[in-house]
């Protein structure tokens, strides 16, 4: 089938799934979508079920994109929303972002970027209602075919429906993220992204975060590592932003990634050689990471606090106690009550813990130590 048929056809189908046909303004999406598309048909070696989960999720961009339109006419309020001081975790990968975040939004007056909202946008409902939410219950149904299929994924990274989530899933609605990579390999779309410029897509990111809180005056603690790369953009839309940079050796950092994005490929896709995977994967992410220290030499000190993820590992609290303090936010007595009772409830490998290797996807110390010498220079805490 042609492109622009195929195209054409997804489009067909997601308005049919909601009963919508604006799709917005295009923010460039029609060339994410396309060159995703181009590099999976060229690339990615998809099995059945790869087949039927690419198109689910080609649609799923699509459908957020017309469920975000629908509530941004529905309630033009919400773009007046004001968004301030947001705090933001980024940096690599498996280094600590994901359990910093969870405690960091786990403290009153903090809200996050519920999963299911990411995939449905809509104005934040009740807690009490979502599981008599079609859309809710649609996520958890997707989640629990996801660990189905990908059963060590529960010890590696753990997603619910319920729990707030990382921020790329709202740049699929626009085609622009990395994270589409987790899926089915395809590096093309990866060549792509390093020349597309991101702006629009940040922008409508900002919009559909209005519209899912607009009624909601709390602190928003959202997370992903993919903003590393664009980090002047976020400061574009939220320039008072807290980022929280995670800091982590590369060489601990680089093997559970690749183990991580392995383990969610497989069921999907044939033809992955794993050295070849691993060696191209350290290398997307070693430009992520020299881009973001490039970018952050001209941006403003004061908007940044890094952490240790040694430090995270040891002691969470204190060290998500310190970022409230850092960036002047006061979360009194409740706040460090609800920090140590999170703590207690989710400790480390509740899943069981998650095994890799550098030799297993073609990697060596000493090269991933000389690529990322700088950043280890820079960042990396002497003991």
């Amino acid at each position: 089938m042609p492109l622009s048929s195929r195209i054409e056809q997804l489009h067909e189908q997601a308005a049919g799934l909601v009963g919508l046909k604006d799709f917005g303004s295009d923010d460039g999406y029609l060339d994410g979508l396309n060159a995703l598309i181009d590099a999976v048909e060229a690339e990615a070696e998809l099995t059945e079920v790869g087949q039927q989960m690419f198109a689910q999720q080609l649609i799923g961009g699509l459908v957020g994109r017309l469920l975000a339109e629908k509530g941004f006419t529905d309630h033009p309020q919400c773009l007046a929303a004001s968004i301030k001081k947001p705090i933001i975790v980024t940096g690599f990968t498996r280094s600590g972002t994901t359990a910093l975040h969870k405690l960091l939004v786990s403290v009153p007056g903090t809200q996050g970027l519920d999963c299911w909202l990411t995939a449905f946008p809509m104005p934040r409902p009740p807690r009490e209602i979502w599981d008599g939410i079609p859309a809710y219950q649609q996520t958890v149904t997707g989640l629990e075919q996801l660990y189905t299929l990908a059963p060590d994924m529960k010890k590696i990274h753990l997603i619910r429906a319920d729990e707030p989530d990382e921020c790329w899933r709202i740049f699929t609605h626009s085609f622009m993220t990395y994270s589409l990579l987790g899926f089915v390999w395809a590096p093309p779309y990866a060549d792509w992204l390093l020349t597309v410029d991101r702006r629009k897509a940040y922008a409508r990111y900002r919009k559909v975060m209005q519209l899912i809180g607009y009624q909601n005056a709390s602190t928003w603690v959202l997370k992903d590592p993919m903003h590393l790369p664009s980090i002047d953009l976020v400061l574009e839309q939220f320039p008072d932003a807290c980022i929280v940079h995670t800091c982590r050796e590369p060489v601990e950092v680089m093997p559970s990634v690749c183990s991580l994005m392995n383990t969610v490929t497989t069921p999907f896709q044939n033809n992955i050689d794993k050295h070849q995977y691993g060696r191209r994967i350290f290398s997307d992410y070693a430009w992520q990471m020299e881009r973001f220290m490039e970018l952050r030499k001209k941006l403003d000190p004061g908007r940044f606090l890094d952490v240790q993820y040694n430090d995270i590992v040891r002691d969470p609290v204190t060290v998500a106690k310190n970022i409230y303090r850092h960036f002047d936010i006061d979360i009194g007595a409740p706040g460090e009550q609800a920090l140590q009772r999170w703590q207690q409830e989710n400790t480390q490998h509740k899943f069981g813990k998650h095994e890799y290797r550098l030799e297993d996807f073609g990697l060596s110390q000493g090269v991933i130590n000389e690529r990322l010498a700088n950043y280890r220079q820079t960042y990396l805490q002497r003991n």
